[in-house]
């Protein structure tokens, strides 16, 4: 379920404001914000392959991303992180009760040309924030998000749209999921920050 967050709150080496949904796992929750998306990666560090190189190669590796709506109203944002290791992250659109006015306000927002998508990676132990990053994302993407969420509230009301989307998720890999996105936008890496 997407649920409002003000991204401000969300900083460097402080804990996480969005919850775990399933804490002491790597997970994904998002979170809607006025103009598109916050998405926290939980990962556990205390496992050798989620090392500082995880933080690195979320603040510089490229990104493609796009949504994917395999089943009318079942929508996913999906990000592939490219780079010498397989990161592809997939995180449901699902929105079923975010708070009365809430939804239809962020449902009606007006198109804009660039929207930021908010990402952040987080210690799924501590909630610690561990790295941050903003992406500009075209506004067509926001319209899509908007339609696609439109037409799960007509499709598939309530716990529904969370049911479908597990089952879609029993059937792909996140790499299979991804190649249904339409269309499918790159951030270029960042330059490394001494």
């Amino acid at each position: 379920m997407l649920d409002y967050i003000d991204v401000a709150r969300v900083r460097l080496g402080h804990t996480c404001p969005v919850q775990n949904p399933n804490p002491g796992k790597d997970n994904v929750a998002l979170s809607f914000t006025p103009d598109l998306f916050h998405l926290t990666y939980f990962i556990d560090r205390r496992k050798g392959e989620h090392d500082q190189n995880w933080s690195e190669a979320f603040l510089t590796w490229p990104i493609v991303y796009g949504l994917a709506e395999p089943a009318p109203g079942v929508g996913f944002l999906l990000l592939d992180l490219k780079g010498p290791r397989q990161w592809v992250i997939e995180a449901g659109l699902t929105l079923e009760t975010p708070g009365k006015g809430a939804a239809e306000l962020w449902l009606r927002q007006p198109p804009r040309e660039m929207v930021p998508l908010a990402l952040a990676l987080a210690d799924t132990n501590t909630g610690e924030v561990l790295a941050l990053r903003v992406i500009q994302v075209p506004g067509t993407m926001a319209t899509e998000a908007r339609a696609l969420l439109g037409r799960q509230r007509r499709f598939l009301p309530g716990v529904l749209a969370s049911q479908a989307q597990q089952i879609i998720c029993d059937r792909f890999t996140s790499r299979e999921l991804h190649s249904l996105c339409a269309t499918t936008f790159v951030d270029i890496a960042c330059e490394k920050s001494n």
